[in-house]
């Protein structure tokens, strides 16, 4: 499956519902833990180098790493957590409950499980992330990988969030945001696309705490470029489909990261990405190269080859759903 098909994000949409209600389960079991009085989830998988994963925004743990997870957790210790707001972890209605402490929840749960540095990959909103735990606590991230997104809003997306959040208080639509994200040299969605997706992610959303979430992203984005001055010293690699419309926040971000590496992928959206093996490929290629979060250098792990092909998975997602 290839971005240039007009339906694929459309189909991912449908097969990450199948997961989410009840398909293959390639990650540890849910585990949870007190961040500044949140109940947060998270899962811990496989053995090896610690890696963090962040979600993107209005998913979880299965829709943005279903399948990275399994194949990162062949040689690495692959740690994913639902952020407030999301999935499974608590949902607080407070702007104030989020921006800065959606990054320090980041570095609460490597406390709590007693981990030092780590690779830390973020996707979409989890870039935004990532790259602050990155420029906040650099002693804590030994490489980052920014998915889907740059470390700043940029672009069609970074000009939504008040209209987006008025959206999801007024009647909990979507809209805006998957207009936004719709690759612009494709036919816009239709009414019946919107809505599918609209329910999609109502189904296991609270539009009033995500509402939250986007009123706090202001607050990030007024950072300087001083802020960002620790990820210079970091590696750092982005992975981006060409079709993404949140590549527009690119050329911020190679302002504020000297020597950040690119991986800009072929016929691939900001969904589409996501089961792509070359999305996974490209991280576990990056990862293989940097030295042992635990000390000592990393063995070669890139001979461990990337995803399966992503029909394999949607295959095996709907066999799940079906059982």
């Amino acid at each position: 499956m290839r971005g240039r098909s007009t339906t694929g994000s459309w189909l991912l949409a449908a097969w990450a519902a199948a997961c989410v209600v009840g398909g293959p389960q390639a990650r540890g079991e849910d585990l949870y833990f007190d961040s500044a009085g949140v109940r947060l989830r998270y899962t811990v998988t496989g053995d090896g180098p610690p890696v963090l994963l962040v979600h993107g925004f209005a998913v979880n743990i299965e829709f943005n790493w279903l399948g990275v997870i399994e194949d990162l957790a062949r040689d690495y210790r692959v740690v994913a957590f639902d952020c407030r707001g999301h999935g499974k972890s608590g949902k607080p209605h407070d702007p104030g409950q989020y921006g800065r402490q959606m990054v320090d929840d980041a570095v609460r749960l490597l406390d709590h499980l007693a981990i030092e540095r780590a690779h830390v990959v973020g996707y979409s909103m989890g870039s935004l992330i990532a790259g602050r735990v990155a420029a906040y606590h650099p002693d804590r991230v030994a490489s980052l990988v920014l998915g889907g997104g740059g470390v700043k809003l940029a672009g069609r997306v970074g000009g939504i969030p008040e209209e987006l959040a008025r959206s999801l208080e007024a009647t909990g639509s979507f809209e805006p945001l998957i207009r936004a994200l719709h690759p612009p040299e494709r036919p816009a969605p239709t009414a019946v696309q919107i809505a599918a997706t609209n329910a999609f992610l109502s189904a296991f959303n609270d539009p009033r705490a995500l509402a939250a979430v986007v009123r706090s992203f202001g607050v990030v984005q007024e950072e300087t470029p001083a802020t960002f001055a620790p990820l210079g010293r970091l590696p750092v690699l982005s992975v981006i489909g060409d079709e993404d419309p949140l590549g527009e926040s690119l050329p911020s971000t190679r302002r504020l990261v000297p020597g950040l590496r690119e991986a800009s992928i072929p016929q691939a959206d900001h969904m589409t990405l996501l089961t792509d093996p070359r999305f996974v490929g490209e991280i576990r290629a990056f990862l293989a190269e940097q030295p042992d979060p635990r000390g000592g250098v990393a063995a070669d792990r890139a001979s461990s080859g990337p995803l399966e092909a992503a029909d394999g998975l949607l295959e095996e997602a709907a066999a799940g759903a079906a059982r």
